[in-house]
């Protein structure tokens, strides 16, 4: 399994929707939100993450969640990214 680590400033966005960009994340420090996005354009908060917490969405096709994005809060925020299907066979 392969995991890497991205560190992060306060205000930047993580694309939680993307089908291409599905990970599941470790907030290893720092926290962040979780904000989605209706057909309207309203943002919901939806969870605040803090260090030690996991996040991220296994996707599947037949997925018809909003848009989701996370931002970052704390000044620095160190993550521990997996792919998708790198965690699935994790699990397995």
């Amino acid at each position: 399994i392969i995991a890497n680590f991205k560190k992060v400033k306060k205000g930047e966005i993580l694309d939680l929707s993307d089908p291409d960009q599905s990970y599941i994340y470790l907030l290893k420090k720092g926290n962040l939100k979780i904000v989605q996005v209706d057909e309207n354009g309203n943002e919901l908060i939806v969870d605040l993450i803090y260090q030690g917490e996991i996040f991220g969405e296994l996707k599947n096709s037949s997925s018809t969640n909003p848009s989701e994005y996370a931002q970052v809060l704390s000044e620095k925020v160190v993550l521990c990214r997996f792919k998708a299907a790198d965690f699935e066979n994790l699990l397995e």
